[in-house]
């Protein structure tokens, strides 16, 4: 049985070295594995970072400019109110005027209007109610300078103030209201000069 007992010692000294060769083995490969993953996760972490970084940078990059747009927005809105109130203050003050410089102002303005025909005035219930006669005899004589007559209509026109000019069915709208939206282009660049030059 001696013999036996030394076969089987063989039998079990070689399954311990195969067996510890294996263990071996697979120490050496299961390192391998675990540096690969390691440095394959390192790759990926890396990548991931890099895209993350690249996303935040674009949403920030974003978001500054959808600020900067809101930001000249309402700037713009901040401008564009102070140049219509300061146009409403003018269109105010133009109708608010004393009657002197009023009517002067309306004299010259019809002074460029005038057309060697014969044409009539309109003005407002307000305008009529305070009309200096001098006006009339002014107007007059600017109209036949022009080769035309002028008169003035007892009739008033609904508006703020100025005058509707007609010649015969061609009328001119004068009023102050209708002169402000003319010139309104011009009137902001003014006003907008003025306040942000």
């Amino acid at each position: 049985m001696a013999g036996l007992d030394t076969i089987l010692s063989e039998i079990l000294r070689e399954g311990q070295e195969k067996a510890s060769a294996v263990l071996a083995e697979a120490d050496v490969s299961s390192g391998d594995i675990i540096s690969k993953a390691k440095a394959a996760a390192e790759g990926i972490t890396a990548r991931m970072k890099k895209e993350t970084d690249t996303e935040v940078a674009d949403i920030a990059a974003r978001y500054r400019s959808s600020a900067d747009m809101q930001k000249k927005q309402a700037t713009l809105a901040a401008r564009q109110d102070m140049i219509g109130g300061c146009i409403s203050k003018a269109y105010e003050k133009v109708l608010s005027l004393e009657d002197g410089p009023y009517f002067e102002m309306l004299g010259k303005l019809l002074g460029s209007r005038l057309q060697g025909k014969d044409g009539v005035l309109f003005f407002s219930d307000k305008d009529l109610a305070r009309l200096p006669g001098s006006f009339l005899e002014k107007a007059q004589a600017m109209a036949q300078e022009k080769g035309g007559t002028l008169k003035i209509s007892e009739k008033s026109r609904p508006m703020d103030g100025g005058f509707v000019l007609a010649y015969g069915g061609m009328e001119e709208n004068c009023s102050i209201k209708a002169l402000f939206e003319e010139k309104a282009d011009a009137l902001s660049d003014t006003v907008q000069k003025i306040l942000f030059s």
